[in-house]
């Protein structure tokens, strides 16, 4: 009688869990919110950022541009891009553009601020002109070296943008086509903390086959420049690209 109580009472339970919101697939949750229950949109801060240095040395075209001992690098930055305005809230303002090594996953590993990790493995340094030469940035440490101290939320987005990689998303609105799977997912805004600040950013890099999942994520900084990077979360997907497959 009792084994039978106790089969029961299992049962009970297994019948509960699966109705726990937490134990809910994504497709679930995709049928559960709808677009409308998203908080949509923040101001988007009005950030710019110079690139005329190094767009002057022609480096946006050509690597060559760079001086001898960057140009040793084993394995070569083999591109330079512009950086996006977003960062223009770096304090000191100096001249500054991205650079990129891609590898393939069974090739080595490099010193970079961060990698976007895929079957190719792009590695980013950053090369910033001061004290009257080109610097070569290739850890967050580095990073900080430079930056910190963060006190400013104009600077805590740029800083925690460059350092991660993450996207910062201002306008989720106007996306009727999107699959939420988040109901409290919020666009990105800083918030000081007292002892730093907080924002939410987007992990947009695409790898893989669809369906591609937008991850969500937490990232505090502190005035020192240290991160505290949360889990990533889903939060958002186009059906458009369920198709599409990328190296």
């Amino acid at each position: 009688m009792k084994r039978i109580f106790l089969l029961c009472v299992l049962i009970i339970i297994a019948l509960t869990a699966c109705q726990l919101p937490g134990l809910q697939s994504l497709s679930d949750l995709v049928q559960r919110v709808k677009p409308e229950d998203v908080n949509q949109t923040q101001p988007t801060p009005s950030l710019t950022i110079d690139n005329s240095y190094f767009a002057g040395l022609g480096c946006f075209e050509d690597p060559a541009c760079l001086p001898d001992d960057l140009k040793k690098l084993d394995p070569p930055i083999t591109a330079i891009r512009e950086p996006a305005d977003v960062l223009g809230g770096l304090d000191p303002a100096l001249p500054l553009a991205v650079g990129s090594t891609v590898l393939y996953q069974d090739e080595v590993e490099i010193p970079s601020v961060y990698v976007h990790r895929c079957m190719r493995n792009q590695f980013i340094r950053y090369l910033v002109f001061r004290n009257g030469r080109i610097e070569l940035v290739d850890s967050v440490d580095k990073l900080s070296d430079i930056y910190a101290p963060i006190d400013s939320a104009e600077e805590a987005l740029s800083y925690a943008v460059a350092a991660t990689g993450y996207t910062a998303l201002f306008d989720l609105g106007n996306r009727k086509k999107l699959e939420f799977y988040n109901p409290l997912i919020e666009p990105t805004s800083v918030t000081n903390t007292g002892g730093g600040y907080k924002l939410t950013l987007f992990n947009t890099y695409l790898c893989g086959c669809g369906p591609h999942i937008i991850y969500s994520v937490d990232v505090t900084v502190s005035p020192d420049g240290t991160l505290e990077v949360a889990d990533l979360q889903p939060a958002y997907s186009d059906p458009e690209y369920d198709g599409l497959c990328i190296d």
